[in-house]
C-alpha cells in the first residue's frame, strides 16, 4: 500500500471539528494506504511520525489543564504566552506566510528540497509515495496556515514530484493574496476536493480542468450509537486520560432519552474577546427562550465557545459538553437533539448525522454557514452570529418549526446525509488509485 504523508492532521486538538474530521479522514486513508508521516501545521518543527504528537505534548494544549483550577480569562492569557514560547509560534507562521507569493514559491520549494527550510518536512516528503493535505477551514481570508499548506502542496509536487492533493476543505479565495497563491498551486496538483458548493464555484475559477470535485466533509462518516448510553456515562466519557472537574459534573441530570435542544457557538467569535460578555448575555436570553420549547444543553466545541458558554452553563445550571468531550459522545448528544442552534460547521454536521435540524449562525466564512444549510436541504438563511439578540424571534420561530415538523424532517435530513456520506471517499481517491496500480 502507498505510504502517505498527511499534512494537516488535527486529530489531537481540543476542538471537536478538528478531531472529528481528521479521525475519519485518517480512517479512510488507512483503508487503502499507510500513513507514514503526519503533521499538525501548528507544530512545523516537530519530529514526524505516523501519528502526530499526543495532546499532552502540544504546547498550546497544556493550557487545558489550567481550566481545572483557573477561570477562562487566565487561560486565555496563558494561551497567548505559550504560543509565543512555541518552537514556531503563530506570529512567526504569519510572518513567514507574508513571504509566500506566486513568485517566491519556486525558491521556497527549493529551500525545503535542500533542507534549508523545514528539514523534517522535506524528509517526510522524500520518503512518502503520496502527499495528502487536509485543508479543512484553513484556505480562507489571509490565514498564514493556508498559504503554508499551499506552499507544502507546491513543494511536494514541483520539487519532490510526489502525487499531491488538497482535500476535505473550504476554498474561500476572496482574499486577493491567498487567491494569487492558490491560482499558482491548484493547477499543478493531482487532485482537489472541496466540501461545499460555494468552494466548488470559486475553485473552478482557478482550476477549470478536471480533477476538481466535491466530497462531503469526512465528519459526515460519524453516526450516533445505535443504543443509548446510561445516564451516568455522559459524565464519564472524555478525551485523554483525565477530565476537568467541570466536565465531569456538567452532564448531571441530563436525560439522553428525553427531549432537548443543543446550542453552540460560532467560528465568527474567534478574536472577538472584547465582545464575549455581550455575546454571553445574548446566549443567556437565547437559552431562556429556547427553554420554553425543550430543555437546553450547552455545547462548546472550540476555545472561544468555551470562554463564552461555560460560565453561562454554570450560572444557569444547564448540562454542558466541553472541549474534552469524546467525539462519539458529542455525536450521540447532538444527533439525538430536537435541534442544534449554532454556527459551528462540524458540530452542525455531527447533528445532521442523526437527523437533527440545524438553525445556523454565521461563521468565519459564509461559504461554510450557507453551505451547511444547503447540504442539509434546509431553507434557512444563517443568522448573523454577531447580532443574536436582534434575531431572537427568528431563531426561536425557526427552531420551533423544526421541532414541530419532527420525524418527517429528520427522515429527510438522514436521507440527504446518506447521499453525502457516499461521496466522502472521494477525499482519498488519489491514494486509492495508487493502491490499485
Amino acid at each position: 500500500m502507498p505510504n502517505v504523508f498527511l499534512i494537516g492532521d488535527t486529530s489531537n486538538r481540543y476542538n471537536w471539528g478538528c478531531r472529528a474530521t481528521t479521525f475519519q479522514l485518517r480512517r479512510m486513508i488507512e483503508e487503502v494506504g499507510t500513513i507514514a508521516y503526519a503533521l499538525d501545521t501548528k507544530f512545523l518543527n516537530a519530529p514526524l511520525t505516523p501519528a502526530v504528537q499526543t495532546v499532552e505534548k502540544h504546547p498550546q494544549n497544556t493550557i487545558h489543564e489550567l481550566g481545572k483550577s483557573y477561570p477562562p480569562f487566565l487561560k486565555t492569557i496563558a494561551q497567548r504566552a505559550i504560543f509565543k514560547l512555541s518552537p514556531l509560534s503563530l506570529a512567526r507562521i504569519r510572518a513567514l506566510a507574508t513571504h509566500i507569493s506566486p513568485s517566491s514559491l519556486p525558491a521556497l520549494a527549493k529551500g525545503i528540497k535542500e533542507r534549508k527550510l523545514f528539514p523534517n518536512i522535506a524528509e517526510a516528503m522524500e520518503r512518502s509515495d503520496i502527499v495528502l493535505i487536509n485543508g479543512e477551514g484553513s484556505l480562507m481570508q489571509d490565514r498564514g496556515v493556508g498559504k503554508l499548506k499551499l506552499l507544502f502542496a507546491y513543494t511536494a509536487k514541483e520539487a519532490f514530484g510526489k502525487p499531491t492533493a488538497i482535500v476535505n476543505h473550504t476554498a474561500d479565495f476572496r482574499n486577493p493574496a491567498l487567491r494569487r497563491v492558490a491560482a499558482r498551486v491548484y493547477p499543478v496538483l493531482d487532485d482537489i476536493v472541496v466540501r461545499e458548493a460555494h468552494s466548488m464555484q470559486m475553485a473552478k475559477q482557478i482550476r477549470p480542468q478536471d480533477r476538481l470535485d466535491f466530497a462531503a466533509d469526512a465528519a459526515f462518516l460519524w453516526s450516533p450509537a445505535s443504543e443509548l448510553m446510561a445516564k451516568e456515562e455522559y459524565s464519564a466519557r472524555h478525551m485523554g486520560s483525565e477530565q476537568s472537574p467541570h466536565d465531569a459534573s456538567s452532564m448531571r441530570g441530563f436525560d439522553p432519552a428525553g427531549s432537548y435542544i443543543c446550542i453552540g457557538g460560532s467560528s465568527a467569535f474567534s478574536g472577538k474577546e472584547g465582545r464575549f460578555e455581550e455575546l454571553r448575555e445574548a446566549y443567556r436570553r437565547l437559552c431562556g427562550e429556547l427553554g420554553r420549547i425543550a430543555p437546553v444543553v450547552v455545547t462548546a466545541s472550540s476555545a472561544p465557545d468555551e470562554q463564552i458558554l461555560r460560565p453561562l452553563a454554570d450560572e444557569l445550571r444547564l448540562p454542558y459538553l466541553g472541549l474534552s468531550t469524546e467525539i462519539q459522545q458529542a455525536v450521540d448528544v447532538l444527533g439525538r437533539a430536537k435541534a442544534y442552534v449554532g454556527g459551528r460547521w462540524h458540530p452542525g454536521i455531527l447533528a445532521l448525522t442523526g437527523g437533527t435540524p440545524v438553525v445556523s449562525f454565521s461563521a468565519n466564512s459564509d461559504f461554510k454557514s450557507r453551505g451547511l444549510t444547503e447540504l442539509a436541504g434546509l431553507a434557512q438563511d444563517p443568522i448573523q452570529a454577531s447580532s443574536i439578540q436582534g434575531h431572537l424571534d427568528t431563531i426561536v420561530e425557526t427552531t420551533r418549526a423544526y421541532v414541530t415538523e419532527g420525524e418527517a424532517l429528520r427522515t429527510r435530513i438522514k436521507d440527504r446525509v446518506a447521499q453525502l456520506t457516499a461521496t466522502c471517499r472521494r477525499n482519498v481517491r488519489l491514494v486509492q488509485e495508487h493502491a490499485s496500480t
